[in-house]
């Protein structure tokens, strides 16, 4: 958890983005993805799921059959001797479809480029940094976020995400507002991926698999950023509805709780989450730009529901492992462990299908030692819980509305030092607490400024233009209201240092 007072380089990574994310697959030619091993075989030739990366790779052919054979993988032709094995360094130039032909038979692998963005530590402390020049990269930027009504089947409605809706989605004014983002300097802009309506979302109600017409949407988002030199936060907070992995429920719940603890939901979540970047990258969508993939915007869990709800029997969970509901100590153990096991899960099966990816997840602060969320007995697991997970940055959710700053951090319990960089994910104004948005800007930037002594390493703000609120919260201030006041004095470009 570094302290983020090196501010200047935030601007100048931004300014630098535009032309780096042009340019990205060149930069990338040297970045070496690993040895493929790929075996030649009566029945034709057998390449593994190992994602390709643009850049140098290694192919290793082993040829097991008695002829010999000839292989075409990017335009190098090798011949592999019968009963041999040869390494063949294959140059891939760019993202997208590679062509082979291989023991007489064509086929097709998909490259995708290296992401922009890496973490490394420093004194046990993690930092991000741009990979291609080693510079520190200090994330800065809001969420955007379109809501509307959803159609959930049988007559019900609820207001949900519409981001990019098919038949809702509007490149052009997305287009408009992220070069908005880019003249103030902001370098990461956060989406939701609409999940949960019949029609129109990433679920297609037909397929019961993923809709390409929605994922064009998501890529044309992807390349507007890409335009724009902003790096694109990606939330996919549930299993998308009416699809294969909308499963699994635990102890006849189907509550938040059984999202994360049983079988069936943890391979659920690994599955649409392969299938999704998965989607992505065979519809050559620019990668490189996914600053990270989120599991949640904010995770917790619900005291009142099964089976914490249950005082008597034994629960197994998708780890392997039983607990005692008698107990409140194996239930809070069963909650941390499942936690951590999900997340770890899930980002392994992301990492088996785009190896450079970072992974992240959002929490909103826990109900103690500071008791603040009065009425509301959602359970959040400390960070020192969700730091002994693989996730590889944590994302803390601190309002100026609720606890002072320093009582959050108390009830955050943030380990230090921290491997994980720890970034203020989002932190918003209601306008309940401000008359103005002038005056909720004054006090979001006091906010970011006494953050810093905590060390966090990035601030998204909540949000930009977002045209309506979810149901039943209350109204909050836009970074474009008033002139764009609250963008503009948060700005990379107005205020290069967060912490003066």
């Amino acid at each position: 958890m570094s302290r983020a007072a090196a501010g200047p380089l935030v601007a100048v990574v931004s300014a630098a983005l535009v032309c780096f994310l042009s340019s990205v697959a060149t930069q990338a030619a040297a970045a070496p993805s690993g040895q493929i091993v790929v075996r030649i075989a009566a029945d034709g030739c057998h390449f593994p799921g190992t994602p390709l990366i643009v850049g140098q790779t290694a192919f290793e052919f082993r040829n097991r059959t008695r002829r010999v054979q000839t292989v075409i993988v990017g335009g190098k032709r090798s011949t592999i001797r019968p009963r041999k094995t040869a390494v063949v360094p294959v140059v891939i130039a760019a993202s997208g479809p590679v062509r082979y032909m291989c023991a007489k038979r064509p086929g097709t692998l998909f490259a995708q480029s290296e992401h922009v963005i890496g973490i490394r530590t420093t004194n046990g402390d993690g930092e991000f940094f741009v990979r291609a020049s080693g510079e520190r990269f200090i994330p800065r930027g809001a969420t955007f976020l379109r809501r509307g009504p959803n159609d959930l089947g049988a007559g019900g409605f609820h207001v949900y995400t519409t981001t990019f809706e098919v038949g809702i989605y509007d490149a052009a004014s997305a287009a408009t507002q992220l070069g908005a983002m880019h003249d103030d300097g902001y370098n990461v802009v956060k989406v939701y991926i609409d999940l949960q309506c019949l029609q129109g979302c990433l679920g297609d109600n037909g397929t019961h698999r993923l809709s390409r017409a929605y994922l064009a949407n998501v890529i044309d988002f992807l390349h507007s950023a890409k335009a724009n030199g902003l790096l694109v936060d990606v939330i996919a907070d549930q299993l998308p509805q009416t699809t294969i992995w909308a499963r699994g429920e635990c102890c006849g719940s189907s509550s938040y709780n059984s999202w994360y603890l049983p079988e069936p939901s943890v391979d659920g979540y690994r599955e649409f989450w392969k299938a999704f970047i998965s989607g992505l990258v065979e519809m050559n969508a620019p990668l490189e730009v996914v600053w990270a993939w989120q599991l949640q915007g904010e995770q917790w869990f619900e005291p009142h529901a099964l089976p914490l709800s249950s005082n008597a029997g034994t629960v197994r969970t998708a780890n392997g492992k039983s607990y005692n509901m008698a107990s409140p100590a194996e239930k809070t153990a069963m909650l941390n462990d499942g936690i951590v096991y999900w997340i770890d899960q899930v980002r392994a099966a992301i990492k088996s299908v785009d190896p450079t990816a970072l992974v992240t997840l959002g929490f909103f602060a826990p109900q103690t030692p500071n008791d603040w969320r009065i009425g509301d007995d959602r359970y959040v697991v400390p960070m020192s819980v969700i730091q002994q997970s693989t996730v590889d940055f944590i994302g803390l959710h601190p309002y100026p509305s609720g606890l002072p700053l320093a009582q959050s951090m108390q009830n955050f319990q943030v380990a230090l030092p921290s491997a994980q960089p720890i970034v203020m994910g989002e932190f918003g104004a209601f306008k309940f607490e401000h008359s103005s948005a002038e005056g909720a800007a004054r006090a979001l930037v006091d906010w970011q400024r006494e953050s810093c002594k905590y060390g966090f390493d990035g601030w998204l703000f909540w949000t930009w233009d977002q045209n309506a609120g979810a149901e039943g919260e209350p109204s909050m201030w836009r970074g474009i209201d008033d002139g764009s006041v609250i963008a503009h004095l948060l700005s990379p470009r107005v205020r290069p240092d967060p912490c003066t």
